[in-house]
């Protein structure tokens, strides 16, 4: 019977190792969506920033300082996007939040209920 209860303990104890790294994967997933929308919209208003400072020059309204600076911003902001790519530890230690629904603490059974 104890090699019983060991087979038992093992198996359950990988099933709760899958079900974590699945929650994190989606975790994980969820983070990137958040990020790639939120450096989608920087570009965005970077680049609506841009035509609408060239617009305010052209009309007189601003000058070229303006547009410079706005095209230096409308540049940088997808060059700050693929020099600071989401950190996977970080990703990692977020999804991981949701491990204490399945494990006690990392790498320990919860109590069966």
């Amino acid at each position: 019977m104890p090699a019983y209860d060991a087979t038992v303990a093992s198996y359950r104890q990988t099933t709760l190792t899958a079900f974590q790294q699945v929650e994190d994967n989606l975790a994980a997933l969820r983070i990137l969506e958040q990020e790639a929308d939120e450096q989608r919209r920087a570009v965005e208003s970077a680049q609506l920033s841009l035509q609408l400072f060239t617009n305010r020059y052209r009309g007189g309204v601003d000058n070229y300082l303006q547009v410079i600076t706005a095209q230096t911003v409308a540049a940088r902001e997808p060059a700050e996007r693929d020099r600071h790519p989401a950190a996977p530890d970080r990703r990692q230690r977020a999804a991981g939040e949701g491990d204490r629904r399945w494990m006690g603490r990392r790498g320990a059974a919860a109590p069966m209920k």
